[in-house]
């Protein structure tokens, strides 16, 4: 949560942020001590980065790290589930308020369910026993919070809703032409929905011979089957695999797309939603999403996770070129206003404050 550290740290607050070395299961920094945008960024050692992709670390050295910042007022937590929690929970005296971000992972039921139940069983009450907050990216995730906290038979702490944050970019210069473009960002996985995505567009691609689909994300085992619907369906030259994206590209990808698409279940808050109104491109989401609010603010649609129903919603806003930019105004205007990363900070120390 880069943003939000970077956020904190311009409005004047003293900022920390301890991780690992490991940045992807084979990829690792060398620098272990920067300082970057204000924030002092501290790695360890990861002794077994290829357990990054089970979402678990080895961190060397993170419970004296943890002892030297003892002298902070909050340490917040991003993930419930994870090595790190558990080594605070061991070194930091009980004076330090610990908060948590979930970021959308409490439901056993949106993957590596076998793994979280173990985890549950060995170290749930634990870790929710000492957690004096929660920041809920949502209403919905306040709500799973709760559940979660009775399962384990603890009282839930308080909870402050503290979304994920976006940059604004250059406001967006509609173009003038037929060809238009569909955007897919994400994690290529069963979870984001690309085999109901694929089929949808290839049906509205039968009427429009300009219409793209543009597929940004790396590959988490879903490529292939995604390169294979798209020849099936007959849209394999419509359609681009982009692979990741870095922040240019990104940036580029939202500047030239129509339309942003995610038919994802078991979201916690999606960032390349918000990224994409933030840019002006109005969004097709399903309730996974948990996002309800882009129909009534006007910025989206929100649809069954069903071909058909993807289908017609792209079909009605790709042929309504007013109505797209409207809602892309809509969703720019809505983000400016709540989801800056500054707005996001001010919304974390509010609630910070009140816990100490």
């Amino acid at each position: 949560m880069s943003g939000l550290a970077t956020a904190q740290a311009v409005q004047g607050h003293t900022v920390s942020v301890l991780t690992t070395d490991t940045l992807t299961p084979t990829l690792r920094i060398a620098t272990l001590h920067e300082t970057i945008d204000g924030v002092n960024v501290i790695r360890v050692r990861n002794r077994i980065g290829g357990l990054r992709r089970v979402n678990l670390s080895t961190p060397l050295g993170m419970g004296a790290a943890l002892h030297a910042l003892s002298t902070v007022d909050i340490v917040h937590c991003h993930e419930l589930r994870t090595v790190e929690n558990l080594i605070a929970l061991y070194s930091l005296p009980r004076t330090v308020r610990i908060v948590v971000s979930p970021h959308g992972t409490l439901p056993i039921d949106t993957g590596r369910s076998a793994v979280k139940r173990v985890w549950d069983r060995l170290f749930g009450r634990m870790l929710a026993i000492r957690f004096d907050g929660i920041c809920a990216l949502t209403a919905s995730e306040a709500n799973d919070a709760r559940t979660y906290w009775s399962r384990v038979n603890i009282a839930a702490p308080p909870i402050a809703i503290v979304p994920n944050g976006v940059t604004l970019p250059p406001p967006k210069v509609e173009a003038h032409s037929e060809a238009l473009n569909v955007l897919f960002l994400g994690r290529l996985h069963e979870r984001k929905g690309l085999q109901y995505l694929i089929p949808a567009f290839a049906q509205v691609a039968i009427f429009n011979a300009h219409l793209r689909l543009t597929i940004g994300g790396p590959d988490e085992g879903m490529l292939a089957r995604a390169v294979q619907l798209a020849a099936e369906y007959g849209a394999a030259d419509r359609v681009t695999f982009a692979g990741m994206l870095d922040d240019v590209q990104r940036d580029r990808a939202l500047a030239e797309a129509d339309l942003f698409v995610l038919p994802a279940v078991g979201e916690g808050l999606s960032m390349a939603a918000l990224e994409a109104m933030a840019a002006g491109v109005p969004v097709i989401l399903t309730p996974g999403c948990h996002l309800p609010e882009v129909v009534p603010r006007g910025v989206g649609l929100i649809v069954p996770r069903e071909i058909t129903s993807l289908a017609a919603a792209m079909r009605e806003l790709l042929t309504d070129r007013a109505r797209r930019v409207s809602m892309g105004a809509a969703g720019r205007a809505w983000m400016a206003a709540d989801y800056t990363w500054e707005a996001v900070a001010r919304r974390a120390v509010d609630f910070y404050a009140q816990l100490l």
